[in-house]
């Protein structure tokens, strides 16, 4: 009980320094202890100085992907089936050589589904099996683009910690799914409701508003190819977080 009492303390006091960060003036370069590094989707994006740490706020869209009925024939998954497809080709649907979407069988999650993969799989199942993937609806995930991820040297699996300031909840969370380029803010299912959103729907839920402050830890993770449950997210996410307390407290002094 005392573990989990300082926990949310330090939660606390981390996240009221992210506050004060974004309060600080809009014309400064630097940000307390984080320095502004570029702008996607007209959010900037910070780094922090000490730690390496990217800190924005953001909207929350809301991914469905990884789950067992995120998609079905006839538009009857959890997201629009539209969502899947790009250019014409299927993007966030498992397909057979002939670009087919596989069906899950009697045996599967959800017979008559499609299978959706995420970009953090588990290679002890068959990419033809819902299993092999991260599931939306079970799984704290959030989403970043390739371009981001490559020019901080983030890996699919680096843990993260997302912040919603209206219901002032907040959740550790693993990157999971790559999202497109110049998109910014997605979360899963899972990590959308522990963070208090009314509609986590991935067809009409979410926030459009930039309430919502994503912290991602660069080199936290274990690879593409390695799951983590729940506990082990809070686990690993807790000890990054406790890397920048005492730069926030210098931040709180020097404003």
């Amino acid at each position: 009980m005392e573990q989990s009492n300082l926990k949310r303390k330090l939660s606390l006091l981390f996240f009221m320094g992210i506050l004060l960060l974004y309060a600080c003036p809009k014309s400064a370069v630097t940000l307390c202890e984080s320095t502004e590094q570029l702008t996607i989707e007209s959010y900037k994006v910070f780094k922090q100085d000490a730690t390496g740490f990217l800190v924005f706020k953001a909207k929350i869209a809301i991914d469905a992907d990884g789950s067992p009925r995120a998609y079905g024939p006839n538009d009857t998954g959890l997201d629009e089936l539209s969502n899947a497809r790009t250019d014409g080709k299927w993007v966030g649907i498992v397909v057979d050589a002939g670009d087919k979407p596989v069906i899950q069988g009697r045996n599967d999650p959800y017979p008559g589904f499609y299978i959706s993969p995420t970009a953090l799989y588990d290679p002890n199942y068959a990419q033809t099996d819902p299993r092999c993937y991260v599931n939306s609806e079970v799984i704290p995930y959030y989403v970043l683009p390739q371009s981001l991820m490559d020019k901080y040297n983030m890996q699919v699996g680096d843990m993260g910690y997302v912040y919603n300031q209206l219901t002032r909840l907040g959740s550790f969370a693993i990157l999971a799914d790559i999202g497109p380029e110049g998109k910014l803010g997605e979360a899963s299912i899972a990590l959308a409701s522990k963070i208090g959103l009314t509609n986590v729907s991935p067809r009409d839920g979410g926030l459009e508003t930039p309430d919502i402050v994503y912290i991602a830890f660069p080199n936290s993770g274990l690879g593409a190819e390695k799951h983590r449950t729940i506990e082990q997210i809070n686990q690993k996410g807790a000890e990054m977080l406790a890397k920048i307390d005492n730069n926030i407290i210098t931040c709180f002094k020097k404003m």
